[in-house]
């Protein structure tokens, strides 16, 4: 069934595709979430949550849809992965649960903050700051508590990522 067809009845039910890597998945659920777009099959009262693993996922995603939908297609989906969904959850929510973390966290621009600050102060080139960013990323990919994370770090021996993590704590 071609992802067009899905739409022509009309029906937005959940849909879940399981399948090995490589076989197509993403291209189908873009195709398919611009073909109800298209067909006017979405109300204006309702929106597509896709919703990914990862972030090279969520981007993935976002590309294809871009691609299939247009650049508006953002006016009708919404691409997140869980842990993205996970704050704007707790975003909306916090006042019923009552719970300060939130502000506690550093929001996007002190973090990127920090980065400038430890780039700048280690004179890391611009096509390095990535490799750096996936030295931090790497250490973090797990259950681990932040003194396991620094231990990693130094194991890497990166200076510019134990500063980073440094600042962040």
């Amino acid at each position: 069934m071609d992802a067009d067809d899905w739409c022509d009845h009309g029906s937005l039910a959940d849909t879940l595709i399981v399948a090995p890597p490589g076989c197509g998945k993403t291209e189908l659920l873009s195709r398919r979430a611009a073909a109800c777009i298209r067909a006017g099959h979405l109300p204006d009262s309702r929106r597509i949550l896709a919703l990914t693993f990862t972030n090279k996922a969520r981007d993935n995603l976002i590309s294809r849809l871009a691609d299939h939908a247009g650049p508006s297609f953002r006016r009708w989906i919404t691409v997140v992965n869980f842990h993205g969904l996970a704050l704007h959850l707790y975003h909306r929510h916090r006042y019923v649960l009552g719970d300060p973390v939130r502000e506690l966290l550093p929001d996007d621009r002190a973090l990127r903050s920090i980065e400038r600050r430890v780039f700048d102060d280690f004179n890391v080139p611009r096509p390095v700051q990535q490799e750096i960013r996936v030295i931090i990323r790497d250490a973090k990919a797990g259950p681990f508590t932040d003194g396991e994370v620094i231990d990693r770090l130094e194991e890497v021996g990166s200076e510019p990522a134990l500063e980073y993590e440094r600042l962040l704590r």
